[in-house]
């Protein structure tokens, strides 16, 4: 491999050199036209390589800018160095403005403390008591439908407002929402909380957005966050929700510890910069007994994890992980509709307290299960016989196959929706009690 300048110069014009090149780099990776008067100074395989990748921001746009950047750095340590350090600053005069403390020598990073020390320090601080720790990694996870964001929403704004959520008194404090999933949902999610809340004034809400994805464990879009979440906050923000973890580590296997390890290192980069704590919204598994999607590398590396699992009313909240505190009681919410215009879309969900019914403690019914129960309501039918119903050619596109029929059986059973008077007799729905809310 060449040098990366290759001509002969005294130090300083050496590190001046280095400072316009790290200027270009870091304009190509934000998908801007680099200065040609940081262009001009640069030579050989640095040169070569801030071409190439100017090509590429031409060919492809700042993705492949970027996708470019990372094959490069793999044997290019000094470019990742460039793209995540503070750009360099040059004088009036064109001259490169020494660093800031030149002569200090760098503050050490590893110190052992004394018991003492340790024995001083204060207590647990919360933003959302027994719920969300400050500075800390948490994780929310739970089935698509089980209405994860609304309820993160519904922590996010509790903390940017200082309106307590089901009696929990938060922290005040600014807080940084990534909704990468985007849409039109969060405006009417959004308006739905200010009705339900009877808040007027949307500049004192106190949480600011960026609704796009992005893959935090890049170093480029890592830097690139960092300086938007310096610059767009008086005040560093306490909160920084990430919604969704696969929306915002965009090329990462999350079936692999050591990908799952690069975006929670990227994740505690930003903790430590700003002392906030840092909230993952996720997906289950397959199997949701197992808890979170993909690698053991995020359940391990959290200090708290919350299950947020779908009912027939809502949802029901519950601690997974929680370490050196006492885990909270289970909760029951329930959606409830707000209508916020005169328009027949004004409308969305809110999360209020809900009760623990026997059909809340229930999980959601998937597609297949739904249909067999419909199959079953008001007659009582052998394994046989609904089996048979249920895949009857006459149902056309509502048909089951044979085994999805069967696995949506045994999962009625297993969640008591459905009953046998008697071994092999025939199957009926389990009536709800009385007075449930729910027994329409």
């Amino acid at each position: 491999m060449e040098e990366r300048v290759v001509m002969h110069s005294t130090p300083e014009k050496h590190r001046e050199i280095e400072a316009h090149a790290a200027l270009a780099l870091q304009a190509i990776l934000a998908g801007r036209e680099p200065s040609p008067g940081d262009l001009d100074p640069v030579t050989g395989d640095l040169r070569a390589c801030l071409f190439a990748l100017l090509d590429a921001l031409h060919a492809d746009g700042p993705q492949g800018a970027r996708k470019a950047f990372l094959a490069l750095a793999k044997d290019r340590p000094y470019l990742m160095q460039m793209a995540v350090t503070d750009p360099p600053v040059f004088n009036p005069d064109g001259t490169l403005a020494p660093p800031a403390a030149e002569s200090e020598p760098p503050a050490r990073r590893i110190r052992f403390v004394s018991s003492l020390d340790i024995l001083q320090r204060p207590s647990q601080q919360w933003l959302l008591p027994a719920l969300l720790p400050r500075d800390a990694l948490v994780l929310v996870y739970g089935l698509s439908g089980g209405f994860k964001s609304f309820l993160v929403m519904a922590w996010a704004l509790a903390i940017g407002t200082g309106t307590p959520w089901l009696g929990r008194v938060p922290t005040r404090a600014p807080v940084a929402y990534i909704a990468a999933e985007g849409g039109y949902g969060l405006k009417k999610r959004l308006r739905a909380w200010m009705t339900w809340h009877d808040w007027q004034d949307a500049g004192e809400l106190g949480v600011k957005w960026y609704d796009q994805p992005l893959a935090m464990q890049e170093p480029a879009h890592l830097a690139e966050l960092l300086t938007a979440l310096r610059e767009d906050f008086e005040q560093p923000p306490a909160l920084v929700v990430v919604d969704t973890l696969s929306r915002c580590a965009a090329g990462a296997d999350e079936d692999s510890n050591t990908d799952m390890a690069r975006v929670l290192a990227a994740a505690d980069i930003i903790r430590e910069q700003f002392h906030c704590t840092i909230l993952l919204v996720h997906h289950v598994g397959k199997d949701q007994q197992k808890g979170p999607r993909g690698a053991s590398a995020l359940l391990c590396n959290v200090e708290a994890a919350i299950s947020v699992t779908p009912t027939a009313v809502g949802s029901k909240v519950e601690c997974a992980k929680t370490k050196d505190a006492r885990p909270f009681e289970r909760m029951y919410l329930h959606a409830q509709e707000v209508r916020y215009g005169p328009e027949e879309d004004d409308c969305s969900l809110v999360l209020i307290r809900g009760d623990a019914s026997a059909e809340a403690d229930r999980p959601l019914m998937g597609r297949d299960e739904q249909a067999m129960y419909d199959l079953l309501l008001d007659k009582a039918l052998t394994y046989t016989e609904w089996i048979k119903a249920a895949t009857a050619p006459e149902r056309g596109e509502a048909r089951l196959t044979e085994t999805a029929a069967k696995i949506a059986l045994s999962a009625l059973k297993k969640a008591g929706r459905v009953q046998q008077s008697e071994p092999r007799g025939p199957y009926t729905i389990v009536p709800l009690p009385a007075g449930d809310p729910t027994g329409e």
